[in-house]
């Protein structure tokens, strides 16, 4: 009976980890355990990108800088409901530039490093994307 006592530390400490992970804004580098060992992936290869539809084409545009908050818990821990919250703030920011025209659209797109074993190389990976209406 004492032999199991260690696994079962072990299973209580990777249940906390993965409660936490879907339950606080924690990543594989931060909080989230021995994650940080099995990625290449840190906050520094994340990256979000705002698009916006004008006509036919998208145009990315500059990340408004009053958002920067929201950016960086996006990066530290992302999801569908994050990227949905950030374009639709960006969608009503007073920083859209009046140079793109009358936008129809907006596209956020979250990007990350990802290591490629079968090329030995790291390359930039489309994560997720939300597509949003204009702001009314």
């Amino acid at each position: 009976m004492l032999a199991a006592v260690p696994a079962l530390i072990l299973v209580a400490v990777a249940s906390v980890q993965v409660w936490r992970w879907h339950y606080e804004p924690v990543s594989a580098w931060r909080g989230g355990g021995f994650g940080m060992y099995a990625t290449v992936n840190d906050q520094r290869g994340r990256r979000v990108f705002l698009f916006a539809l004008d006509g036919q084409q998208w145009q990315k545009m500059e990340l408004p800088k009053s958002l920067s908050g929201l950016s960086d818990t996006l990066m530290l821990h992302p999801s569908r409901e994050d990227l949905r919250a950030y374009g639709q703030a960006a969608a009503c920011s007073a920083e859209l530039p009046q140079t793109l025209g009358r936008f129809t659209a907006l596209k956020v797109e979250y990007r990350e490093l990802t290591f490629d074993p079968g090329r030995f190389t790291v390359t930039n990976t489309l994560k997720d994307s939300v597509r949003l209406d204009r702001c009314p």
